[in-house]
């Protein structure tokens, strides 16, 4: 299985996905651990797919959209449309509903 976190310097809660991304992978029981890529501007953005940071792929599927994400890349923060409204993180459950898809195909 093929987890990506794409990061940006310009957004500040890289110590925060990170610890997340432990915790579900974890719960998930996955010990294969996960690449960071890092995005420095719109156009390394817009060429490795980053919807923004941070954006997580499992096997080159974007964990909120799915297959049908749209075109709008960025290297600036990400938002996430949650039940308590945007958050600049994904939900716990949207990160192990990833994972769980990915494990499925495996």
């Amino acid at each position: 299985m093929d987890i990506v976190v794409y990061m940006s310097p310009s957004c500040d809660h890289t110590d925060e996905i990170l610890q997340l991304m432990e915790e579900c992978l974890a719960e998930c029981g996955v010990t294969t651990g996960y690449q960071t890529v890092e995005t420095r501007d719109f156009e390394d953005a817009k060429e490795k797919k980053s919807l923004g940071c941070p954006t997580i792929r499992t096997n080159g599927v974007d964990i909120e959209y799915g297959p049908q994400e749209p075109e709008e890349y960025t290297s600036g923060c990400r938002y996430y449309n949650t039940l308590d409204g945007w958050k600049p993180m994904p939900p716990k459950n949207l990160i192990i509903g990833g994972i769980k898809r990915a494990q499925e195909k495996l």
